[in-house]
Protein backbone atom coordinates (compact mmCIF):
# COMPACT_ATOMS: atom_id res chain seq x y z
CA UNK A 1 0.00 0.00 0.00
CA UNK A 2 1.34 3.43 -0.92
CA UNK A 3 0.05 6.79 0.17
CA UNK A 4 1.11 10.38 -0.34
CA UNK A 5 2.81 12.04 2.63
CA UNK A 6 0.95 14.99 4.09
CA UNK A 7 4.26 16.74 4.88
CA UNK A 8 7.80 16.58 3.48
CA UNK A 9 9.56 13.35 4.48
CA UNK A 10 12.75 14.07 6.42
CA UNK A 11 14.82 10.86 6.63
CA UNK A 12 16.49 11.80 9.91
CA UNK A 13 13.03 11.99 11.51
CA UNK A 14 12.10 8.51 10.29
CA UNK A 15 8.76 9.87 9.07
CA UNK A 16 7.66 6.62 7.44
CA UNK A 17 5.29 3.78 8.31
CA UNK A 18 5.64 0.20 7.22
CA UNK A 19 2.44 -1.75 6.59
CA UNK A 20 2.56 -5.51 7.06
CA UNK A 21 -0.05 -8.25 6.99
CA UNK A 22 -0.69 -11.20 9.29
CA UNK A 23 -3.24 -14.00 9.00
CA UNK A 24 -4.06 -13.54 12.69
CA UNK A 25 -3.45 -10.16 14.33
CA UNK A 26 -5.07 -11.27 17.61
CA UNK A 27 -2.66 -14.17 18.08
CA UNK A 28 0.24 -12.06 16.81
CA UNK A 29 -0.54 -9.28 19.31
CA UNK A 30 -0.77 -11.79 22.17
CA UNK A 31 2.59 -13.28 21.14
CA UNK A 32 4.22 -9.85 20.91
CA UNK A 33 2.90 -8.81 24.32
CA UNK A 34 4.01 -12.07 25.96
CA UNK A 35 7.47 -11.49 24.44
CA UNK A 36 7.68 -8.02 26.00
CA UNK A 37 6.94 -6.05 22.83
CA UNK A 38 4.57 -3.11 23.26
CA UNK A 39 1.71 -3.32 20.75
CA UNK A 40 -1.41 -1.20 20.50
CA UNK A 41 -4.87 -2.58 21.07
CA UNK A 42 -6.46 -3.93 17.89
CA UNK A 43 -8.30 -1.18 16.06
CA UNK A 44 -10.73 -1.43 13.15
CA UNK A 45 -10.17 1.58 10.89
CA UNK A 46 -12.34 2.03 7.81
CA UNK A 47 -9.59 0.77 5.47
CA UNK A 48 -8.92 -2.34 7.63
CA UNK A 49 -12.22 -3.45 9.22
CA UNK A 50 -10.78 -6.88 10.07
CA UNK A 51 -8.33 -5.20 12.46
CA UNK A 52 -4.81 -3.86 12.74
CA UNK A 53 -2.18 -3.26 15.41
CA UNK A 54 0.57 -0.67 15.66
CA UNK A 55 4.02 -0.98 17.18
CA UNK A 56 7.49 0.49 16.85
CA UNK A 57 10.55 -1.46 15.84
CA UNK A 58 13.83 -1.03 17.78
CA UNK A 59 14.88 1.80 15.43
CA UNK A 60 11.67 3.72 16.15
CA UNK A 61 9.92 3.02 12.85
CA UNK A 62 6.14 2.61 13.06
CA UNK A 63 4.87 -0.80 11.97
CA UNK A 64 1.19 -1.26 11.16
CA UNK A 65 0.04 -4.86 10.90
CA UNK A 66 -3.33 -5.64 9.34
CA UNK A 67 -5.35 -8.81 8.90
CA UNK A 68 -4.38 -10.65 5.71
CA UNK A 69 -7.13 -12.02 3.53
Amino acid sequence: MLTRASKPVIPSQQAVWFYLYSPGPIALREHLLSSGVKASPITHPEYMPTGEIRLQDPDGYTLLIGQAG
